[in-house]
């Protein structure tokens, strides 16, 4: 009799167990958690034609844009298709801005039209000539 006591509590023991672990995999897959915003930023030039190497900043305000101080992370570079992606970002308006040779948007000022959101990756096109 002994020894089915002792199978019991090992079942009750390892049943309690799958259930904690069931419930804990299901309240994971319930949790969201937040990711900053992003923002990809496509440089094209007048014949809407994707500008490689072109070098891209966000800045925090129109001064520092004007000035070209302060940028909110490194400048980064365009890939082939023109593209640049920043992430970890807040939740604002930036203002952008991008060169190549001596081609760049200041003709165009460009600020992103909306504050970025969490979970979300924001696009935005932006002419140099």
């Amino acid at each position: 009799m002994h020894e089915l006591v002792k199978h019991k509590n090992l079942y009750r023991g390892r049943l309690t167990g799958l259930f904690i672990f069931a419930l804990v995999c299901c309240m994971g897959s319930c949790i969201k958690i937040d990711t900053p915003p992003g923002l990809k930023v496509t440089v094209m030039d007048i014949y809407n034609e994707p500008v490689n190497e072109a070098l891209v900043a966000l800045f925090d305000s129109q001064k520092e844009w004007g000035m070209l101080e302060n940028p909110v992370q490194t400048w980064k570079m365009t890939d082939e298709e023109g593209s640049v992606t920043f992430f970890n970002l807040e939740e604002k308006v930036y203002y952008l801005y991008a060169e190549k040779d001596s081609l760049t948007n200041v003709q165009d000022q460009i600020a992103v039209a909306v504050s970025l959101n969490k979970n979300t990756i924001g696009q935005v096109t932006v002419h140099i000539e």
